[in-house]
């Protein structure tokens, strides 16, 4: 009997111990979390020839709201497929039965434009499906967008749909070898695509692709991506390269330009309205040589 009065006792103990950690984190997830990203890097280089310094912000200017999303190359279009065969405006009380989703991505300024309906690519011939390019390798997995980076390179993100299958996937799809590269496997979960991104004074185009996630509280508007990835396609890098990834110490990765021939990257450390009442803060700039 005492025996079993000691392993009651600690077995009470362990669940009051678990049942705290858990009750902590719920209330002070906000805090938390602000210890994670002060003990956190900055920016980890992933090119020997890189360098990495920080641009002073003078006038401590805050990002505007709509430069967080915007993207200067094409996005995808969610469309629906009709039992008929039709491309429709995306519904999203249609009925699954008689309409398939499917993901439409214009090829930059051209008229042409691919349609992804789950793993196989196709041309699109006005409102309808026309020939079918390629079948991808991607199963068990539902692509949910897609990135116009050059009229050879697409991305493409997607969960996985597999029964105790986790993550947030991104793939490179080479259109003319239908080669595919997987990028990431752990994709900020939320509604922020890649960001593909021209600036005048770099020959190429430059992606910035979010990973993993800060929680500062729950419901509505409470994460940030925990890491804004860079990645450059240029002559010199045709089938892309990551350069830097930038914590979200460092500010999310919104925007870049170039001066004097160096990348000049905007970093936006606000937090999430819901997670904190001063969620305003002053952006960080960062200057990328060596590319």
């Amino acid at each position: 009997m005492e025996v079993l009065k000691w392993l009651l006792i600690i077995s009470f103990g362990i669940v009051f111990c678990v049942l705290s950690v858990v009750l902590i984190n719920l209330i002070f997830v906000g805090k938390i979390t602000e210890v994670k990203i002060w003990f956190s890097s900055t920016v980890q280089i992933l090119d020997n020839n890189i360098q990495v310094e920080e641009k002073e912000n003078v006038t401590q200017q805050v990002i505007n709201v709509d430069r967080k999303h915007k993207s200067a190359l094409p996005l995808s279009e969610k469309l629906d497929l009709t039992s008929q065969g039709k491309l429709i405006k995306r519904d999203i009380f249609s009925n699954e039965d008689q309409h398939t989703a499917v993901i439409s991505l214009r090829l930059g300024n051209t008229e042409r434009e691919l349609i992804f309906k789950k793993n196989s690519i196709y041309e699109r011939q006005d409102n309808q499906i026309g020939k079918l390019l390629h079948e991808l390798d991607l199963s068990k997995m539902k692509i949910q967008s897609a990135n116009y980076v050059n009229e050879q390179i697409v991305l493409l993100s997607g969960m996985a749909t597999a029964p105790k299958a986790f993550g947030t996937y991104l793939w490179q799809i080479d259109l003319n070898s239908f080669e595919v590269i997987l990028l990431t496997t752990d994709l900020y979960f939320s509604s922020i695509p890649p960001k593909i991104l021209t600036a005048k004074g770099f020959d190429g185009v430059i992606a910035i692709y979010y990973q993993d996630s800060f929680i500062f509280g729950f419901g509505g508007d409470c994460t940030q991506p925990r890491i804004s990835t860079i990645r450059l396609y240029s002559s010199k890098y045709p089938q892309g390269h990551d350069i830097a990834k930038f914590s979200y110490k460092a500010g999310t990765i919104i925007d870049v330009s170039v001066e004097n021939g160096v990348l000049i990257l905007t970093g936006d450390p606000s937090r999430p309205q819901n997670g904190s009442d001063n969620h305003h803060r002053p952006a960080r700039f960062w200057k990328i040589s060596g590319f």
